[in-house]
Parts: structure tokens; sequence; C-alpha cells
């Protein structure tokens, strides 16, 4: 039995809407690996780095430095050493504290000097880098890490200064890693 001829016309018009899609899409493919790719020629020879900041606590004030020394397995020296957690060893942030911006830390000469904590009202305080002994694990976001707490009186210091109890400063141990999430770096790129 022959067709009828609307249904000729209706096949055949989908066969070339469906082609227009297939074409359409493979354009935007090429469209956005020409975009990306271009994206990072242009970004890597057109980096001009105008400050850098080290944060040698998490969420506390950074500190600007003429230069960094890059360490090839967790960045700046010295930046995010330490962090401040709650009873539950999470991690503290000035989302949940924001008087942590008014605690300046000193940069440490090395790795094995201790840090000074400084804030408005509190007396200055020299923390020694404690990094032997019994590890914690402390969580930052998702991560879990290696930590070695740093003691009560930076504890009781802490928890003083924010008037939340409860808090400790941990220092990461000196193998303890925490990577970038993928989806936030790009392509190409080792973290």
């Amino acid at each position: 039995m022959p067709r009828p001829k609307d249904f000729d016309f209706f096949e055949e018009s989908t066969t070339w809407i469906a082609l227009f899609c297939v074409v359409l899409s493979a354009m935007w493919a090429w469209a956005m690996k020409t975009k990306s790719s271009n994206i990072d020629k242009s970004t890597k020879s057109d980096i001009k780095v105008s400050q850098v900041i080290v944060y040698p606590i998490k969420s506390c004030a950074g500190i600007s430095v003429p230069a960094a020394e890059i360490d090839s397995q967790s960045g700046l020296a010295l930046d995010r050493v330490w962090m401040i957690v709650d009873s539950r060893n999470s991690f503290m942030s000035q989302r949940r504290s924001p008087k942590m911006a008014l605690i300046t830390p000193n940069l440490p000469q090395n790795k094995k000097k201790p840090i000074i904590l400084k804030a408005p009202d509190m007396t200055d305080l020299e923390v020694p880098v404690i990094i032997r002994g019994k590890k914690i694990i402390v969580r930052c976001w998702e991560d879990q890490i290696e930590a070695y707490d740093q003691g009560d009186e930076a504890a009781q210091w802490l928890s003083d200064f924010l008037t939340i109890p409860g808090l400790r400063l941990v220092r990461m141990a000196p193998l303890a890693r925490r990577l970038v999430d993928k989806k936030y770096v790009m392509r190409g790129t080792r973290t």
C-alpha cells in the first residue's frame, strides 16, 4: 500500500532536523574546544603576579610577602599549615566566626620556628611548633587530614578571643596533603 504524501514529508523533515542537530552539536563542541585551548594558551603567557599573600592559619589574616617559596608537594611554603578546629575536629572559617579575620599570625622564618598569634585586646601568644606525638584526624570540607594539636595554651587563647569553647589550633602533619578537587582545575593541570 503506498504511503500518503504527508507521511513522506514528515519523515524527510525529521531526517533534516536530526542532521541539523548533529551538525550544530559538532560545531558547538568544536567551538568549545577551540575556545578552551585558546584560553589555556593566552593565560599561560599573560600571567602577571601583582601580590603574593600567605595565610599561615587557614581563614585568619594573610600576610603580603615580596616573594614566596613554592613547595612541590603543598604549594606556597607555610600557607595554611595551621588551622583552627572546633570540638568535633572540623575546620573553622570566617563563615562561622568572622572575628577570625582579626587574628594576625606572624610568618615564621621557617617550618620549625614558632608562630605568634596577635589579635585586638589579646596578649600576643608564641606557639611552639609541635610535629611529634599523637596525630589526630581533622576535617576540612570533605577531606580528612592528619594534624598535630598545638597545645592547651593556644586552644584557650583562641576560645577566649573567638568566644567559642573547645577550639584547638592544629598544624598539618609534614606529609599531609589536601589535593585540589579536579572540578576546579584546568585540563592538563597536575594537583
